[in-house]
C-alpha cells in the first residue's frame, strides 16, 4: 500500500503542476487509475468514489480543449460506474454506464483510434444488465459489440487473444441459454483461433 500511496501523491502533484488542458487530462486519468488500484488493493469504496469523480474531472478537462472528449477518457467513467454497480448493486450506475460507453464509441474523437477496448467494455456492461434483467436485446447488443471488437483488432495485437476468449465465452453463454449448436460450434472455432494466435506453431 505504501507504493500506491506514493504513486498517488506523485500523480496528484503532477496534476497540480500542470496547466495545459491536454496534458492535465492525461495526468488526471493516471491519478484516477491509481485510486482504482488502491480500491482493488483495499476494497474501500471511498477509493472507487474518488476514481469516479476524477474520471468525471478528466472528461471535463478534455472537453475544455475539444467539443467532445476522447473516447478513452469517457470509457474510463463507464467502466468505473460498472465497478460500483458490481460492488453495491445500484442499477442506475449500470444504466449510466451503458449510455456513457455508447457515448465513447460514438464520439467524433474516437475515429482517431481503434475502438476494441471501448466495444469490449460496452459488451461487458450490457452482459451485466442482461444477467440482471434478462432483456434479450442487451445480450444481442453485447454479442455484436464483442464481434466488432474482435474484427477491429489485428491478430498482431496482444489483446486479440483476450478479445477472442471473451467472444467465445459469450457465444458459449448463448448456447447454454438457447441450446442451438451453431453457437457452440462457433465458440469452439473462436477458442481454436485464439490458441492458434497465442501458439502459432502449435498446428491448430
Amino acid at each position: 500500500m505504501d507504493d500506491i500511496e506514493e504513486a498517488i501523491d506523485l500523480a496528484r502533484q503532477t496534476v497540480e503542476a500542470t496547466s495545459d488542458s491536454i496534458s492535465r487530462a492525461i495526468y488526471l486519468q493516471n491519478l484516477g487509475a491509481k485510486f482504482l488500484d488502491r480500491y482493488y488493493a483495499a476494497g474501500d469504496m471511498d477509493e472507487l468514489e474518488q476514481a469516479i469523480e476524477i474520471a468525471k474531472q478528466t472528461i471535463e478537462e478534455d472537453r475544455s480543449n475539444e467539443d467532445r472528449p476522447h473516447s478513452h477518457f469517457v470509457i474510463d467513467l463507464a467502466s468505473r460506474l460498472q465497478e460500483r454497480f458490481q460492488a453495491i448493486g445500484e442499477f442506475q450506475d449500470l444504466k449510466n454506464a451503458v449510455l456513457i460507453a455508447r457515448e465513447a464509441i460514438a464520439s467524433k474523437s474516437s475515429g482517431r483510434r481503434p475502438l476494441e477496448d471501448e466495444l469490449d467494455i460496452l459488451s461487458s456492461i450490457l452482459m451485466d444488465r442482461y444477467r440482471l434483467t434478462g432483456d434479450a436485446a442487451d445480450f444481442d447488443q453485447a454479442l455484436d459489440a464483442r464481434r466488432r471488437a474482435v474484427n477491429q483488432t489485428p491478430d498482431s495485437k496482444p489483446q486479440k487473444c483476450l478479445l477472442l476468449n471473451n467472444l467465445g465465452t459469450i457465444l458459449a453463454t448463448r448456447y447454454s441459454r438457447s441450446g442451438a449448436l451453431v453457437y457452440l460450434e462457433e465458440a469452439i472455432q473462436i477458442q481454436r483461433r485464439a490458441i492458434s494466435i497465442a501458439l502459432p506453431d502449435d498446428g491448430w
